[in-house]
C-alpha cells in the first residue's frame, strides 16, 4: 500500500485537476482493490464512492461539480477511517483526507 499512497500523493502534489482522467481511474482502481481486503467500518462507503468517482471521471467530459462533491465526501470518509487505524497508515490516511479536502 505504500506505493499507492505515494502515487496518490504525487497526483495531488502536481495538481489533481491536471491528472488525466484515465490516470485517475487507474489510481481509483488500485484503491478499490486495496480496500476490498480491508475489514474496517466505513470502507464499504469509501469503495462505493470511489466507484461513483470512477464512473464520473470515465466519461467524455467529466462533470466537475459531481467530481468535487465526491472528493469532498471521500475526504470526510477517509478522515473518519484514519481515526480507526494506527501505526504508519494513520498519518498517511490523514494526509490523504486533507489532500482530498483541498482538491
Amino acid at each position: 500500500m505504500p506505493a499507492r499512497f505515494a502515487a496518490t500523493a504525487n497526483a495531488f502534489e502536481k495538481g489533481i485537476e491536471s491528472t488525466p482522467p484515465a490516470s485517475a481511474v487507474k489510481l481509483i482502481e488500485g484503491w478499490e482493490e486495496a480496500l476490498s481486503k480491508v475489514d474496517l467500518p466505513g470502507t464499504k462507503g469509501i469503495e462505493r464512492d470511489l466507484g461513483a468517482l470512477k464512473k464520473a471521471l470515465d466519461t467524455e467530459e467529466p462533470d466537475g461539480e459531481r467530481v468535487r462533491t465526491l472528493l469532498g465526501k471521500l475526504s470526510e470518509e477517509v478522515t473518519r477511517i484514519a481515526a480507526r487505524t494506527d501505526g504508519a497508515v494513520q498519518p498517511k490516511l490523514e494526509d490523504l483526507g486533507e489532500a482530498l479536502k483541498a482538491a
